[in-house]
């Protein structure tokens, strides 16, 4: 288990923090990533990463691979994070989330404006900046 604070944007303005423990489990085709909330398990969340296909499941959201490699936070490893969007047109599709297998999700749209960003509960606010600088350029 690994603890993570989800931060969430709303037009660049930190609306709300939440504390989380995610459980990372592998799965014959995959891995589950599951994101308890500490304090309200209706903010639970649970993603799906399958291996072979490369899509990213979300509650109904089937995301696939857009761009591998692109996206970091950390200056010593530009290909940390892949972008993964809707592969289906949807009328209330989920937005954009940037993810890679052995940190789980990094930043999720919810696509009505609100970004969430999944940190580790060390980060400083110097990679939260980084991260939102970088979501905002791509």
């Amino acid at each position: 288990m690994t603890s993570r604070v989800v931060k969430i944007y709303e037009n660049d303005s930190l609306k709300q923090e939440m504390n989380y423990e995610l459980t990372i489990t592998e799965i014959d085709s995959g891995w589950t990533y599951q994101y308890r909330n500490l304090v309200d398990t209706k903010k639970n969340m649970d993603f799906k990463f399958l291996k072979n296909s490369n899509r990213l499941l979300f509650a109904t959201s089937k995301l696939g691979l857009y761009k591998t490699g692109k996206y970091s936070f950390k200056k010593t490893n530009p290909d940390e994070f892949d972008l993964y969007i809707e592969t289906e047109e949807m009328l209330d599709g989920h937005g954009p989330i940037l993810f890679n297998e052995k940190f789980g999700v990094l930043t999720s749209n919810n696509g009505w404006g609100m970004d969430f960003l999944f940190l580790p509960v060390e980060a400083n606010s110097a990679v939260e900046r980084d991260i939102l600088r970088n979501i905002q350029r791509n």
